[in-house]
């Protein structure tokens, strides 16, 4: 009868601190209240989103001269933006980086076409894909944006927002369905494991990427490749919060979220110690997809 009743009562604590936890979004918007933790994409504006009331938040971005910014990506303290300026006197597609209210605009003119921009976190250097004479996909480069000196990375290729690893001497990358490390340093490339879209977490611990319908988690060095959790109809992501708790990612909604029947995206969050996760916005699926990057201003520290 005490053994029973204890147990009981071990069941009621464990019910009681269950049910005191937040969910995932209602952290999330504890956290961009307090602390200003919050997604952020861009393409011409910035798109903030607003966890509260699942959506997006639009701010215009207007560079100095004829130049009109195309896609691109923030950095981690949403300060700066590196993005594809569209020019057209002479007609010309570069590099261009700028505060995030368009300010400070540096054009690197020897940068064609570049997309798949990635920023280091000590914001000195853009990892990215350019166009390069014969090569119908590109290279991926790294980019010095003080001096304005490049290395090769690779052949095609692409990188999602967090490409880099926390000393920011290595890069993570796909090519088709390859997932790659590489060293600059070194110079030189390696194999991590088969997959998509990789995401180095801020803590250094795990490489994230998606493959066959879930999304899974891998040691830098290739070893306990495990399982995150499973997701059908990816889109994009996954992205790291800053303190490598949660995972943001962009799946198809499979609800038919537009007038012609196809499939809205949604943009989810999900913690990962206990599996809780909501979406926080809706939008069309379309050719583009849009990369987001967790933003946390520099005057505070993850939570």
């Amino acid at each position: 009868m005490i053994r029973g009743t204890l147990l009981l009562l071990v069941l009621m604590v464990l019910a009681a601190t269950l049910n005191a936890r937040e969910a995932v979004r209602q952290q999330i918007e504890r956290q961009q209240r307090e602390i200003g933790l919050t997604l952020v994409t861009f393409a011409r504006k910035i798109s903030t989103v607003n966890f509260s009331d699942r959506s997006p938040e639009l701010k215009d971005v207007k560079v100095s001269g004829d130049g009109r910014p195309l896609q691109g990506a923030i950095s981690r303290d949403g300060e700066s933006i590196a993005f594809e300026i569209s020019f057209y006197h002479p007609a010309r597609w570069t590099l261009g980086v700028a505060h995030s209210d368009g300010t400070g605009l540096q054009e690197y003119p020897n940068i064609a076409s570049p997309s798949s921009i990635c920023w280091s976190n000590d914001k000195s250097t853009l990892a990215l894909n350019a166009a390069v004479p014969k090569q119908p996909n590109g290279a991926l480069l790294t980019v010095r944006l003080d001096s304005n000196a490049t290395q090769q990375v690779d052949l095609g290729g692409s990188l999602t927002s967090q490409c880099w690893s926390p000393d920011d001497k290595q890069i993570v990358y796909g090519v088709g369905k390859s997932i790659r490390i590489y060293d600059l340093g070194e110079g030189k490339w390696r194999e991590l494991a088969e997959g998509e879209d990789p995401a180095w977490s801020p803590d250094g611990n795990w490489i994230a990427f998606y493959h066959d319908a879930a999304y899974y988690a891998i040691r830098p060095s290739g070893a306990d490749q495990k399982m995150l959790f499973r997701k059908k109809g990816h889109s994009a992501g996954p992205w790291w919060s800053p303190d490598s708790t949660l995972v943001a990612y962009m799946c198809l909604s499979g609800k038919g979220g537009n007038w012609m029947g196809f499939d809205s995206r949604q943009l989810r969050v999900r913690r990962l110690a206990d599996s809780s996760d909501d979406w926080i916005l809706n939008e069309p699926d379309d050719s583009f997809s849009p990369e987001y990057q967790w933003v946390l201003p520099r005057h505070t520290t993850a939570h």
